[in-house]
């Protein structure tokens, strides 16, 4: 939002100007209310998930995951073989 905010207000390859500005920036205002407004209907006030609380597993493809564990190289070896 901050980068936004600098971009609506100095545009690049013209001069600051108060109608560009608006135009460029208004969706900042909408989507701080409606950030607000759910958090206010969810009533869950955490900023961020604690990785211990990540579903990072549903949706990958069967298979995936047991290929990941698979290779049992040290990543130093692995990082020579790559330029090498």
């Amino acid at each position: 939002m901050i980068a936004t905010f600098y971009t609506s207000l100095f545009p690049l390859h013209s001069s600051p100007d108060a109608e560009t500005f608006f135009e460029n920036y208004l969706a900042a205002p909408i989507v701080l209310v409606l950030w607000i407004g759910w958090k206010l209907y969810t009533r869950e006030w955490k900023m961020y998930v604690r990785t211990s609380e990540m579903d990072i597993t549903t949706g990958v493809r069967r298979g995936s995951l047991d290929m990941a564990t698979f290779d049992k190289t040290p990543g130093w070896r692995k990082a020579i073989r790559a330029f090498f």
